[in-house]
């Protein structure tokens, strides 16, 4: 009689296994949390960068809005402006993507919580249905009594222990599924909440870049308005870059012709060449509003823009600093270019244009991170060239400087 009823709580506790199993998976589903949390965790930080530069352009715009003379300059930071946008709207998707994964999971989650929480119902109301009938949860006398020997006594007696045992331990996983559910449940909801919120912030940022693709559109009809006079400016411009080029010419031709290099200085070009990639920027809150090489004019496709290092637009008046240790080999005033400050370092040469204030002069040492001027102010901002060159060989400055 007793064997039967024991018989049918090994049924149950070989079903139980499953449900471990299953219990197992979840498991591992919810310790996999934290690597989403992590991803999340990244993406909020790529984010509050994106947010900065947005936050800068907009900052540097509004400085410029009465200057109409910068027309072709502030389409540049513009462009800057919309690309920074275009990206946090794709870090925005990234991270719904990432939540409604999130979600997925949870509810898959629930749904096997719930199940396996069921079936230990069943299973715990069955024995416990049996157990009373039996009295075996009270009463284990009964067991020894109805026993045909010693050995079936023993027997009985243990099986009413496991089975005593087994009993609690089910209304333990109950208890713990219980647990569990509110917790996933809980989870949902502030996915829930959060993919609503990531919603409302990608429209916001939609609106935000149709409206920044209105202001681009705004300012290439002045500059097609006033081609010619633009056009005026980039020729001046280009023969203002020219001047420049023959002083850097210069500098570097009379450095090549005095001799080999030494000992010294070919440590240092090797250790200059080491960070590249690493090197600071030499202005706070840096945005370059023209890049390295030659581009087409955004109006005139006939007209080509030449620039041999990067325009860096800065906070007005800004410190420029060194971003290497090596000797100032010329000061000199360029038209167009205020002040410009040549340093070498080995075989490169660092080109810092569009200074006043400038503090050192030819022939002193200088270190990484030492102020060599400040950014010259051009009607309400400030903005400097730079250069790099190896011997007479242009470099691109941003493959050198740290990405931000």
């Amino acid at each position: 009689m007793f064997r039967n009823q024991y018989h049918l709580t090994y049924q149950i506790i070989i079903r139980h296994t499953t449900i471990s199993t299953i219990l197992l998976a979840i498991a591992f589903s919810i310790m996999a949390t934290p690597l989403s949390a992590q991803t999340a965790s990244e993406l909020r930080s790529q984010k509050d960068k994106i947010n900065q530069k947005i936050e800068l352009t907009n900052q540097y715009l509004n400085d410029t809005r009465s200057n109409k003379s910068k027309t072709l300059s502030n389409y540049r930071v513009i462009e800057k402006q919309l690309k920074n946008r275009k990206n946090l709207v794709g870090a925005i998707a990234s991270e719904l993507d990432q939540v409604t994964d999130n979600i997925s999971q949870q509810e898959s989650a629930l749904t096997d919580l719930r199940s396996s929480q069921a079936s230990l119902q069943r299973d715990y109301e069955t024995i416990m249905r049996s157990a009373y009938k039996r009295k075996l949860l009270s009463n284990s006398w009964v067991s020894l009594l109805s026993a045909g020997s010693i050995r079936e006594a023993f027997l009985n007696v243990q099986y009413a222990k496991q089975f005593e045992s087994y009993a609690k331990r089910q209304a333990e996983l109950l208890q713990i599924q219980t647990d569990s559910i509110k917790q996933v449940v809980e989870e949902l909801q502030g996915l829930k909440l959060k993919n609503k919120t990531l919603l409302v912030e990608e429209q916001r940022e939609q609106t935000d870049l149709q409206k920044a693709l209105n202001k681009k559109e705004s300012l290439l009809q002045r500059l097609k308005k006033d081609e010619k006079k633009y056009l005026r400016e980039l020729e001046k411009q280009s023969k203002e870059q020219k001047k420049l080029n023959e002083l850097i010419s210069r500098a570097i031709k009379r450095e090549m012709n005095s001799g080999p290099e030494n000992t010294e200085s070919i440590k240092l070009s090797s250790s200059f060449a080491e960070n590249k990639g690493r090197l600071p920027w030499p202005v706070k809150q840096a945005v370059v509003t023209n890049g390295f090489g030659v581009k087409q004019h955004p109006t005139n496709k006939n007209v080509k823009i030449n620039n041999d290092g990067i325009d860096i637009r800065t906070v007005t008046g800004s410190e420029v600093k060194s971003i290497f240790e090596g000797e100032v080999k010329s000061v000199n005033q360029i038209p167009g270019f205020n002040q410009v400050v040549i340093v070498q370092v080995g075989s490169y040469f660092m080109v810092y244009g569009k200074l006043t204030q400038v503090q050192v002069s030819a022939g002193q040492k200088i270190q990484r991170g030492e102020t060599l001027g400040r950014a010259a102010t051009e009607g309400d901002f400030s903005e400097i060239q730079f250069q790099i060159w190896k011997g007479q060989v242009k470099q691109n400055p941003e493959t050198w400087l740290r990405k931000k």
